[in-house]
């Protein structure tokens, strides 16, 4: 997992200065993904970039990158083996479904 997310960083990464800028965030696109992002998935994504930065200075590092990723896994993770079941993952649209539900009153 955590490889990945720096093979990721790696591409996301244009100019190999080990921080991502937001223009590199918003302008990354996946494999696969639409050339063009709508505005609410731009809103999404400049929403995402200044989650991650936790220093506040507009670039964000593996560490801050890699952070999310980690947690992300760590609360799929409830067994704690290191390993993300069909079961454990299977709860995830159940769990956004109520975090969701929550939100909305």
């Amino acid at each position: 997992m955590a490889q990945e997310t720096l093979r990721q960083f790696n591409r996301i990464d244009e100019n190999n200065d080990d921080l991502i800028a937001i223009g590199e965030f918003l302008g990354y696109r996946g494999p696969g993904a639409e050339r063009y992002l709508t505005r609410r998935q731009l809103e999404l994504r400049k929403y995402t970039f200044y989650k991650k930065d936790f220093d506040l200075d507009r670039r964000l590092s593996r560490e801050e990158y890699v952070f999310e990723a980690r947690k992300n896994f760590n609360n799929l993770d409830a067994d704690r083996d290191a390993v993300v079941s069909f079961a454990e993952f299977s709860r995830l649209p159940t769990a956004r479904a109520n975090n969701a539900a929550r939100l909305a009153r």
